[in-house]
């Protein structure tokens, strides 16, 4: 038998690109040398020096080429103050992007970045893209407080001020009222929960969260409710598994992480630990009191009734209410609010890029303030990207990628993030010439200001 001889093939650099972020893709942390091996390993008739892929990775920042990179690229990267963690989402197998619109879908780009949204169609500059309600609402205290006291549609927020409103009260009198039948009707499985006539146990709760000013945790309450009304209603329905309604499925795809990984990014996490350990253990006490076991047994049959006296799956009860989990939901939350207090479906799915191609706007103002409206801030071409800004665009390179750290997004790697660092790197290494060992000398100043601010901690 005749052996057959693979012909060795000199890659393109743009092929050589697409395989260090491949490889990057399930091996973030990968020397040069075994960068090499992987990319060899998986194209197996490649021929590719070390000497090659340094000068490929040199030029391209990583490997991330400015001219090609896709616009959301926040590759994961270990701190000096702990273990790399970052958020994870899950595709939602059953949304229907129509709904909303049909100029955009869904699109898995791997397991660092996760799924986005690209066009189907091409977008001019200016175009309205999709409008969109909340998921789940909790604006800020001043709009929260006018809806206890009945000045604001406790669903959508709309003022009541106006006499031609003839708003729809909660039957059992707890302060909440509805500006239409359809506000009232989309309220009737989370607001019994919600209630603190019909859930006196959840009293203690929603006032530590107004005394805690808690936006995150406001949020989750009232996911919650929606999840155990959801399930309530229909309890009665053998063929319903629990778990696999519409509302689970949503917020199983949200991006999420725990505030514990969130807190071991910050500088001074050791020292905080403490007092945020505290924080979590009083919220999750009072969160499991409302929803799962009250502490007094008027308010726990009250709970049992809502429940129709059913009893959660021990998975789904696990899910709910374990502490760990319940600092990861609230990750989640806190990952995905929108800054007007709001949790969007398919706004969720928005990637980020320091150079954002659409904007998000409340134009409808205080008359419904949680409706958004997404516009294209440039043309986006069929297959592109829609991309916003989780941080302040107009910070420097390492401003946005330290608050980007801060939720452990990882490094920053779009297209003005590369631009910008490799400029800052080569006048860094003209002004820096003469000194010589830049390196060292960078580290050595890291190590001087962690040192720094230990000892401010510490009170040293």
């Amino acid at each position: 038998m005749t052996s057959t001889t693979v012909p060795s093939i000199s890659p393109s650099d743009q092929d050589v690109i697409q395989a260090i972020q491949a490889s990057r893709e399930e091996h973030p942390n990968l020397g040069v040398a075994r960068l090499q091996a992987a990319i060899l390993s998986a194209n197996a008739s490649w021929t590719l020096s070390e000497k090659r892929l340094r000068k490929i990775l040199k030029t391209t920042d990583g490997g991330v080429d400015a001219r090609s990179a896709p616009e959301t690229p926040l590759a994961p990267t270990p701190t000096k103050t702990a273990p790399h963690a970052f958020p994870i989402s899950k595709l939602n197998d059953e949304l229907n992007v129509e709904q909303w619109t049909r100029k955009v879908q869904v699109k898995v780009f791997g397991k660092t970045k996760g799924k986005g949204l690209v066009a189907t169609e091409d977008i001019k500059e200016g175009e309205v893209i999709w409008r969109e309600e909340p998921f789940v609402y909790s604006p800020s205290w001043g709009i929260q407080d006018a809806q206890s006291t009945s000045k604001r549609c406790a669903l959508c927020a709309l003022p009541l001020i106006s006499s031609k409103f003839n708003p729809i009260g909660c039957g059992h009198e707890c302060g909440s009222v509805w500006c239409s039948r359809l506000c009232a009707s989309r309220s009737q499985l989370s607001h019994p929960f919600l209630c603190s006539v019909q859930n006196p146990a959840v009293a203690p709760l929603l006032k530590y969260i107004r005394e805690q000013a808690w936006i995150a945790l406001g949020a989750w309450t009232k996911v919650v409710a929606l999840l155990l009304g959801e399930w309530s209603a229909a309890s009665s329905n053998a063929n319903v598994k629990v778990g696999t309604s519409k509302e689970w499925k949503v917020v199983r795809g949200l991006a999420a992480m725990s505030l514990r990984e969130r807190l071991k990014v910050l500088s001074d996490w050791e020292a905080s630990q403490h007092a945020n350990g505290v924080l979590w253990k009083t919220s999750h006490e009072l969160y499991v009191q409302a929803f799962d076991a009250p502490s007094d047994p008027v308010s726990a049959k009250k709970l049992a009734k809502l429940k129709k006296n059913k009893v959660l799956p021990d998975d789904i009860h696990k899910e709910l209410f374990e502490f760990e989990n319940f600092l990861i939901h609230l990750g989640r939350m806190s990952l995905n609010l929108e800054a007007h207090g709001a949790i969007y479906i398919l706004h969720s799915h928005l990637n980020h890029s320091c150079q954002p191609n659409v904007s998000i706007k409340h134009l409808e103002g205080p008359n419904q303030p949680g409706r958004i409206t997404v516009i294209a801030k440039t043309p986006i071409a069929v297959g592109e990207e829609l991309v916003v800004s989780y941080v302040d665009p107009e910070g420097d390179v390492k401003a946005r990628r330290n608050k980007l750290r801060e939720w452990n997004f990882g490094e920053c790697r779009c297209k003005r993030c590369i631009e910008e660092n490799k400029k800052q790197r080569k006048q860094k290494g003209v002004e820096t010439a003469e000194a010589g060992a830049e390196g060292d000398d960078v580290e050595r100043q890291e190590l001087d200001g962690l040192e720094g601010e230990l000892r401010d901690v510490l009170g040293l």
